[in-house]
């Protein structure tokens, strides 16, 4: 009886802004024991709550400010479609968008330019998948809005049932915020993005080192800036993993914690990779520091084979500590999340 009256309330307060919950939490509770005889049969229980009505109705009524474009009537059913339609449409203008960017970097003698295809393949693919994906949210959003004020009432605000209620969220307080996982996945994709655009020459601007009357466009050599390409690719498809199996969790599961652990693995490995191509710097840019009075000989050697350098080393260590820091975080989490399981 107890945990059914507690499921409502959960359905209730799941709809409300977190600073809101607490309160409602109570006041409602209190209202429907005052409802309930002192030895209420489960039969009684359910009466009440049906006649208290829908959680999303009522969460309605609770609401301090109930101005809202979407309703929480409606609310899950809109996140649920934008949860499959945004993917998917972004996804495919992507395709999209690079088909046409190879098509158009093929030059007339039939050969792809490389440069050219690299820079369509980001921008025409890119921007075609943004624009489709904000279309497609607009459009949806304006859909639901129409639907709900020319009388669509969502099956949750309808006929109901004491079945309907969702279970009691477990250990709450052990999810992973939706916004952190949302702002890396954003930040790895954003200069993942820039990364490759650099590498690959395809930035609408140039870098250029000026030390006194010396100057220097080229700095790094054109196989390591094409080695950093698919190194980079490969980085942001790993990273990304995660980011994909926490939205999917939103707890620190086993699952979450063997993808970090793999991408780790693969940061290494990929560090390993660019760090050890034979030349990293051009000639023009070891000259320029060289002829610096505060160049010295250690500097230069680092210019000349970063991969014996004690400072390669050194940030090699430093990256499986953090590796090792991070991994060891997230198997405490989950350990402490599957005591809070089993305690519930």
């Amino acid at each position: 009886m107890d945990k059914l009256i507690k499921r409502y309330i959960y359905d209730v307060i799941r709809r409300l802004p977190e600073k809101e919950q607490e309160e409602v939490s109570q006041e409602l509770e209190a209202n429907i024991y005052d409802m309930l005889s002192e030895n209420a049969s489960e039969e009684e229980v359910k009466e009440v709550l049906y006649e208290l009505g829908s959680p999303a109705e009522l969460a309605e009524k609770y609401r301090h400010s109930p101005k809202y474009l979407i309703s929480p009537a409606i609310y899950e059913e809109y996140i649920k479609v934008l949860k499959w339609v945004l993917p998917v449409v972004g996804i495919v203008f992507l395709g999209i968008g690079v088909i046409i960017g190879a098509v158009e970097s093929i030059s007339d003698d039939g050969m792809i330019a490389i440069n050219l295809f690299i820079k369509n393949l980001f921008t025409k693919g890119i921007s075609m998948g943004i624009s489709a994906t904000l279309q497609t949210l607009v459009w949806t959003t304006i859909g639901f809005v129409i639907a709900e004020r020319t009388g669509y009432r969502s099956k949750s605000t309808g006929d109901w049932k004491i079945e309907d209620l969702p279970e009691l969220e477990k250990n709450a307080k052990h999810r992973i915020p939706l916004s952190d996982i949302i702002v890396e996945l954003v930040l790895t994709t954003v200069f993942s993005i820039l990364a490759i655009l650099f590498f690959s020459g395809a930035l609408p601007f140039d870098t250029l080192i000026k030390i006194g009357d010396m100057e220097t466009s080229n700095i790094f050599t054109q196989g390591f800036m094409y080695a950093c390409i698919p190194a980079t690719a490969i980085l942001w498809l790993f990273n990304t993993i995660p980011c994909i199996v926490k939205l999917k969790e939103r707890r620190w599961t086993l699952s979450v914690f063997i993808t970090l652990l793999i991408s780790y693995i693969v940061s290494i490995t990929t560090f390993l990779f660019v760090i050890m191509q034979p030349k990293i710097f051009t000639s023009d840019f070891i000259v320029l520091v060289a002829k610096q009075e505060w160049a010295n000989t250690g500097l230069l050697n680092f210019l000349k084979s970063p991969i014996q350098n004690p400072v390669t080393i050194l940030v090699l260590i430093i990256i499986i500590l953090v590796g090792i820091g991070e991994c060891g975080m997230a198997a405490y989490r989950m350990l402490r999340n599957r005591e809070h399981k089993n305690k519930f």
